[in-house]
């Protein structure tokens, strides 16, 4: 199913057999170390609960006598140690009786990606009165492996002036508990419009990993476009790589499309609650993503509330400018407004202006 019993560690003392008490019976858990394999796809909301995803550790009591245990020490407070489905903590005792077995169980956070987690625990006794405390130490360890894994899972496409499609590449790699799962060739959406995707290339056949699950990679190819508004310097996409198959898990990638050409500058500027008939200003940054020089020449609207005076008549590839809002009616106030400015390439800037203009009495008695 999903578990992989390990061998017995070292550290715990082997079972002699039955008869009288000897130095050679004690107290032994044949199974303390424990693997559970997962795959992402597996792992419901239910996870904690669920009996398959907690490791079941038998203590044997090979003493000829009653023996008392004492937890020792749990690796954290993020899983729990149970016994017959009531939590223990450091320092709980129990009983095991005369050739009875006592199981305990260990269960797992509930994994979210990607990892290996070790879940550790001990117990102690005495197995002699008066010598030092005979220590067991138990471990499950949880493998939680992605059914699909994206390489990168950013990918970059940057313009500058005149730049023609960029190629992007990615590797995808399929894990699944049957062959013929991980043979499905992937299905990738999400792309810009204009993209031009090739067919997924496999880079080799399904093979059988660990824990008998089988894997098998891919590689895409795609070639994208400029970006159509070149006054956004970034655009994202997200990429979602499934099997096609219905209720198939899935893998993401995003796309970040970067253009080096035009001016960039504050999306929105939110000026917040301003008294009617009283200027505020806000400092904001202007810069040209081609590195050209440039002046800022003021807005393409004249007239209205708003007003921008840069901190430098000189041309260069950054500006500071002070936008200045005086609102005169009262309200929610929403704009949006272009600057221009000599830029060879791309003259003018869109910001959108937002803010709640009081009336001039709320904002003095704070009403």
């Amino acid at each position: 199913f999903r578990v992989h019993v390990g061998c017995l560690v070292g550290l715990i003392v082997a079972l002699a057999g039955c008869g009288s008490f000897s130095e050679t019976l004690t107290v032994i858990c044949p199974t303390p170390t424990q693997t559970k394999v997962w795959l992402l796809s597996e792992v419901g909301e239910d996870f904690e609960t669920d009996p398959n995803s907690s490791f079941q550790f038998p203590f044997v009591n090979g003493l000829g006598h009653p023996v008392s245990l004492r937890v020792r020490s749990i690796g954290c407070s993020c899983y729990q140690l149970q016994r017959a489905g009531v939590r223990l903590n450091v320092g709980d005792e129990f009983e095991i009786a005369t050739a009875a077995t006592e199981t305990l169980s260990l269960h797992a956070s509930r994994p979210t990606s990607d990892r290996v987690a070790d879940f550790k625990f001990s117990v102690e006794f005495d197995q002699k009165p008066g010598e030092p405390k005979q220590i067991i130490a138990g471990q499950g360890t949880l493998v939680s492996v992605s059914d699909w894994r994206v390489n990168p899972t950013l990918l970059t496409a940057e313009f500058a002036e005149g730049t023609s499609n960029q190629e992007v590449r990615l590797e995808v790699t399929r894990t699944a508990r049957q062959r013929e799962a991980a043979e499905q060739t992937p299905v990738l959406s999400g792309w810009p419009p204009g993209a031009t995707v090739e067919a997924p290339r496999a880079l080799e056949v399904a093979t059988q990993v660990n824990h008998g699950l089988w894997r098998r990679s891919w590689r895409i190819t795609a070639q994208i476009p400029p970006p159509e508004k070149v006054s956004a310097a970034e655009e994202f996409w997200p990429i979602r790589v499934v099997d096609g198959q219905p209720a198939s898990s899935s893998g993401l990638a995003r796309l970040m499309v970067r253009s080096r050409t035009g001016l960039s500058g504050p999306r929105i500027v939110h000026f917040g609650e301003v008294p009617a008939g009283q200027p505020v200003t806000r400092r904001i940054q202007i810069l040209a993503r081609d590195d050209r020089p440039f002046r800022i020449l003021g807005l393409v609207e004249a007239g209205t509330p708003l007003s921008i005076q840069p901190e430098s008549s000189d041309a260069s590839k950054m500006h500071w400018g002070n936008l200045t809002f005086t609102p005169a009616t009262t309200g929610d106030f929403r704009e949006v407004l272009q600057i221009t400015t000599d830029h060879p390439a791309h003259a003018s800037l869109e910001i959108e202006v937002r803010a709640h203009v009081l009336a001039e009495n709320s904002a003095s008695t704070g009403k």
